[in-house]
């Protein structure tokens, strides 16, 4: 693999995306060497950019580079640090979750369009998604009373579409194939 600072063509960039994608999605793969994959996404970005695209603002890039490498030498995250959520409660749900969540709720309406009663797509649907299921009632009541971000509402829609056409108009299978991907998702 060519290293992240030479990079020139999109196939060049493809293929160390492809490279660094396989660790850090692989389960063996230690912090470090994720870490690793993913500064060298950003710097092979950053390369790639200023070999074709000189006149792109490309700063941004490298202070996110920069704090990762102070970040990797022991220092305190300064870019990436957050306020901690002083509301007491619940912190808010992140937008992996919100997808992800999204995601369930669109497998379990696939269910239910399939012919299967509510109750028994929830049931269904926690099997699926095994251990580490949420709660899929309050999960479900929120996204149907419309209490979510109307973008997570959108997604939840748009991931209805999507599933039909690739399960080929097979409710049952869309649900089933929508939850298997949720569950990859569960911490």
């Amino acid at each position: 693999m060519k290293s992240p600072g030479d990079l020139e063509t999109p196939e060049e960039l493809k293929q160390l995306l492809q490279a660094a994608d396989e660790i850090i999605e692989s389960k063996t793969a230690t912090k470090q060497q994720k870490f690793n994959a993913s500064f060298q996404v950003l710097a092979g970005i950053n390369s790639f950019l200023r070999s074709n695209q000189s006149s792109v603002q490309r700063r941004p890039l490298m202070r996110i580079l920069e704090e990762l490498a102070r970040i990797h030498g022991g220092s305190e995250p300064n870019l990436f640090s957050l306020e901690k959520w002083s509301k007491g409660g619940r912190p808010p749900r992140s937008p992996a979750q919100n997808a992800n969540e999204a995601l369930i709720v669109a497998g379990i309406e696939f269910l239910i369009d399939s012919g299967i009663k509510p109750k028994e797509a929830l049931e269904k649907a926690k099997s699926l998604l095994g251990s580490k299921a949420p709660n899929l009632v309050s999960i479900r009541k929120s996204f149907k009373s419309r209490n979510r971000p109307v973008e997570y509402l959108d997604l939840m829609f748009r991931l209805k579409g999507i599933g039909l056409k690739e399960a080929e108009g097979n409710h049952l299978a869309a649900g089933i194939a929508s939850l298997e991907k949720a569950k990859e998702y569960l911490k």
